[in-house]
């Protein structure tokens, strides 16, 4: 195995994105250096666990293997650019999972013009498929609800992983789309409320068999700027062929009405003494 390279890029601000970074080894398909967002996608303790790991093992298909570097080194891409950009579906490497990433590669050549190593990004498009599969299976009045919504409206994955976030929801946190993906459900919910949520919710990564809808709950939420919120949630599964895929969870900003409330608790209060 070759000896490891310094990335070309801030580990830390790809890790924050959960965007996987690491580098091959051609010759021998061994990982010479990963990060730790590329180990969490993949389901490894750290990025250290990973080294001299064999790429090979992250294909679904195992017959994929032989053609997938003919594949991406006979790109057009990669002489115009010096980089390939491609959807494929791997595995996690420790649960056999299927993941839908999008993967880039740029190789690097060695003095006899040979490919030596590849540096590359990984972004998981699994929880993006499963929203945009939400919304190819329910009609153009669901995307237009969706979309046009003044309440708050996210797709979610079973552990709490958004795919999609309408411009309400997005409002609601001062978060762009992009941001939510990159962070969660939870990481928004009032620290005091995360553990009755993620059990309500249940966030274990499986889809309940009874995928019940929830409804009428009332939560405390932070905006962007550290701000409590208060938001109701209703929440349901979105199937299809009686198979469950999807989370849509509802948000409505009650802020204005909890802030009322405990107005008027204060009054009563001051009343009473």
């Amino acid at each position: 195995m070759k000896d490891p390279m310094p990335l070309d890029w801030r580990a830390e601000l790809l890790d924050r994105l959960g965007i996987g970074a690491f580098q091959i080894d051609h010759d021998s398909g061994t990982l010479l250096a990963a990060n730790e967002a590329l180990a969490k996608l993949f389901g490894f303790p750290d990025a250290a666990s990973m080294l001299g790991i064999s790429v090979l093992g992250s294909f679904k298909d195992p017959r994929e293997r032989a053609e997938a570097a003919a594949r991406i080194y006979s790109h057009p891409d990669l002489k115009t650019k010096g980089y390939v950009r491609v959807e494929a579906q791997r595995k996690r490497l420790d649960t056999g999972e299927p993941l839908d990433v999008l993967m880039s590669l740029a190789p690097e050549f060695g003095d006899d013009g040979k490919v030596r190593t590849g540096f590359g990004l990984m972004e998981n498009l699994t929880d993006r498929n499963a929203a945009d599969k939400a919304f190819k299976t329910g009609d153009e009045r669901f995307r237009v609800l969706f979309d046009n919504s003044p309440v708050g409206m996210i797709l979610t994955s079973a552990d709490g992983r958004i795919g999609r976030a309408n411009d309400s929801f997005c409002r609601f946190l001062g978060q762009t789309e992009a941001e939510l993906q990159a962070s969660g459900l939870l990481a928004h919910v009032h620290v005091d409320d995360r553990e009755e949520v993620g059990l309500l919710l249940e966030l274990s990564g499986n889809i309940p068999a009874a995928a019940e809808p929830i409804q009428g709950v009332d939560w405390r939420f932070l905006h962007a700027n550290g701000v409590l919120l208060w938001g109701q949630l209703n929440s349901f599964w979105i199937a299809e062929g009686g198979a469950p895929h999807s989370r849509c969870v509802v948000v409505q900003d009650i802020t204005a009405r909890k802030q009322m409330e405990e107005g008027i608790r204060r009054v009563e209060k001051l009343q009473a003494i």
